[in-house]
């Protein structure tokens, strides 16, 4: 199988955004109310929003490609020198449970520690089962965080962290 992870360009902005479309339904149906969901992408993943967050200092985007398919993303920033926070990471249904999102997790710490983080965090929906993804992948709830998005709802996420080993 053919992997590719390469750091998003601006007019990779759509795919993310279809990708997002794609993934969120599924993944938080069981979780979230499809008025939620709804919201949440909108929020999240307008062309608006995305741009917006594309262009903050710190932030990295990436894109996995299987084979000739644009699969799965990630989003992260970098907070301070030693510090950064992975806001967005999704890998399509078809191709979870394969190994395949844990090379997407770990090319994204790659490139943090390369640049310096000796730590990582990350929310994930309490009642997600990506929570023990990320727990096979080294990261420990530190915290449980309530957060208000607007339209009376909320994000009920735990707050993760993964500290790397100097290299």
């Amino acid at each position: 199988m053919n992997i590719q992870i390469r750091e998003a360009s601006e007019a990779d902005l759509k795919v993310i955004q279809q990708l997002a479309y794609d993934i969120w339904p599924e993944t938080y149906s069981p979780i979230l109310s499809q008025e939620q969901i709804r919201y949440m992408l909108e929020l999240f993943y307008s062309l608006k929003a995305l741009h917006t967050e594309y262009h903050k200092e710190g932030y990295h985007f990436f894109i996995m490609r299987i084979g000739s398919i644009d699969a799965g993303y990630a989003c992260v920033e970098r907070k301070d020198a030693a510090y950064w926070h992975l806001h967005k990471i999704y890998l399509h249904q078809r191709y979870q449970g394969q190994g395949i999102g844990k090379k997407l997790i770990q090319h994204v710490e790659h490139v943090a520690s390369q640049n310096g983080a000796r730590y990582m965090t990350l929310n994930v929906n309490r009642y997600n089962i990506a929570r023990y993804f990320y727990e096979a992948c080294g990261y420990s709830i530190i915290k449980e965080d309530d957060i208000p998005i607007g339209n009376d709802f909320w994000m009920n996420d735990y707050i993760m962290r993964k500290d790397f080993t100097p290299e």
